[in-house]
């Protein structure tokens, strides 16, 4: 088939086509293939749920936030001001490259002027 919807075939033409190619209107296609038919399956049995699975199925938001509360959920504190922190230290890191660029640079030390440039660029 074709993605565009203009470039699809008419469902009625493609129906009239292949309606004649059916020798056996009256049998499922699933007993023409040898597949057996899909019986329902016995129902699985239930595990109780957690009082935070409960919830969830329930969609209780106040549920779910006093659960959350209980448990001293904190969302990622943590991880933010890790990042932070990262950040932090990749600037001064930066900073500091420049300064020792700028340094070696007045005292005409073109070669370490040069690497700490390029590592100010590349933090």
């Amino acid at each position: 088939l074709q993605y565009e919807p203009r470039d699809r075939p008419n469902t009625k033409d493609l129906v009239t086509t292949l309606a004649p190619l059916q020798n056996k209107s009256d049998v499922p296609s699933y007993v023409m293939l040898g597949i057996p038919k899909n019986e329902e399956a016995p129902p699985t049995p239930q595990h109780p749920l957690s009082p935070m699975g409960d919830a969830c199925s329930r969609m209780d938001l106040t549920a779910i936030h006093q659960i959350l509360v209980m448990t001293h959920y904190k969302d990622d504190e943590g991880t933010n001001e890790l990042s932070f922190q990262e950040w932090t230290q990749q600037m001064r890191d930066m900073l500091e490259a420049r300064k020792r660029g700028d340094v070696a640079f007045r005292d005409k030390d073109f070669k370490t002027a040069i690497e700490c440039y390029s590592q100010f660029i590349h933090v």
